[in-house]
C-alpha cells in the first residue's frame, strides 16, 4: 500500500530501495517502512562489512550512519507474522508529493489481544519514528475507542513537528492522531477474524479458503459448487470485498 505513494511512477521505477534509504528524506515512505519492520541493513566499505539496524541507521534528515567510502549492499526486512493485521495513511497535498504526515501500523493478535503493536511515523520530524510509547499502551489490549484513542495521544505527545509553508506543527500534530485512529483500527480489522472472532491458525501454503473455512473452523455456511468461481456459491467477503473462496489460498 505505501509503494504506491512513493513519488511518481516515472521516478519510482526508476529508483532503488537502497537508494531512498541512503538518501534518507525525512517524509519518505521506505525509510518509514524500515523502521516498521526493523530492518537490518548491510553495509560495505573498501576493508569490512557491517550491518546496521534502521533505527541507527538514519541520523537526521538526508544524513544517515554511511562512511564517504561505504554503500548499501544488503537490505533484510522481517516480515511480520501471517496473522498480523496491518494499515498504511498518509495525507499530502497532491499525489506523489511527499506527505505531511504518514504512519504505518502493524499489529499481531493473539487471544483476542494485542501481542505486539508496532507504529512508525514519518513527516513529523528530521528522521522517521516508533511511536514506542503508544505500541506499549497497545499491549495486552483489545482495539476499541478507547485504546486507539489513548494511543492517537500517545503518538501525538511523542512527535515535535516543524511548522512549514505547508502544514503548521499543530495540524501536522492533530493529524498523526486522526491517522494513528484510522490506521489501528483498519489493522485490527485486516488481523484473522471471521465473523468478528479472532483466530490464530498456521496453514499449509495451498490451502484453499473455502477448504480452511470449512475444514479447519468448521464454518459450513461457506458453499463448495462448482469449484472453478463461476457459480459463486463460495462468495465470502475478504475485508470488505467479495471475493471466491475457491480461488483464493487461505494464507492470502
Amino acid at each position: 500500500a505505501a509503494m504506491g505513494h512513493v513519488a511518481h511512477l516515472a521516478i519510482r521505477n526508476r529508483g532503488s530501495i537502497g537508494g531512498s534509504l541512503s538518501h534518507a528524506d525525512p517524509a519518505a515512505e521506505l525509510p518509514m517502512l524500515a523502521m516498521l519492520l526493523d530492518a537490518e541493513l548491510t553495509v560495505a566499505g573498501p576493508s569490512s562489512t557491517r550491518t546496521v539496524r534502521a533505527d541507527e541507521f538514519f541520523q537526521g534528515a538526508l544524513t544517515t550512519d554511511l562512511a564517504e567510502d561505504e554503500l548499501v549492499t544488503e537490505i533484510e526486512l522481517p516480515l511480520p507474522p501471517v496473522q498480523a493485521g496491518w494499515d498504511f495513511q498518509e495525507v499530502a497535498r497532491r499525489a506523489g508529493d511527499f506527505a505531511l504526515v504518514a504512519l504505518a501500523v502493524t499489529l499481531t493478535v493473539s487471544g483476542g489481544v494485542v501481542a505486539e503493536a508496532r507504529i512508525a511515523l514519518m513527516g513529523i520530524g528530521e528522521t522517521p519514528m516508533r511511536a514506542t510509547d503508544a505500541e506499549a499502551l497497545l499491549r495486552g489490549q483489545a482495539i476499541d475507542a478507547a485504546a486507539t484513542g489513548a494511543a492517537a495521544e500517545a503518538v501525538r505527545g511523542a512527535i515535535s513537528p516543524a511548522s512549514d509553508l505547508h502544514a503548521s506543527a499543530d495540524y501536522r500534530r492533530h493529524l498523526a492522531g486522526v491517522l494513528a485512529r484510522r490506521a489501528l483500527s483498519n489493522a485490527w480489522a485486516r488481523g484473522l477474524t471471521v465473523n468478528g472472532v479472532a483466530h490464530e491458525v498456521e496453514v499449509e501454503p495451498r490451502l484453499l479458503l473455502v477448504d480452511f473455512l470449512r475444514q479447519t473452523l468448521g464454518l459450513t455456511g461457506t458453499h463448495v459448487g462448482c469449484e472453478h468461481g463461476v457459480c459463486g456459491a463460495c462468495t465470502v467477503l475478504v475485508d470488505g470485498d467479495s471475493m471466491r473462496a475457491c480461488l483464493l489460498f487461505a494464507a492470502q
